[in-house]
């Protein structure tokens, strides 16, 4: 995981472009080997999920 945060940039970066930032080719391994925990831990913010006030 601190790989992952190291890479990054403060910038959004979709789960493709952090993937490829550490050198990692299987998308499925990265979103539950670091995506996860990182959200998990709140060291990342999903930036597609949205407050939907109904009513």
């Amino acid at each position: 995981m601190e790989l992952l945060i190291q890479k990054m940039s403060d910038s959004y970066m979709s789960m493709r472009d952090m993937a490829n930032v550490c050198d990692i080719k299987d998308l499925k391994y990265f979103r539950e080997s670091y995506i996860t925990p990182a959200l998990e831990e709140e060291l990342l913010t999903n930036r597609s999920t949205r407050n939907n006030n109904i009513g």
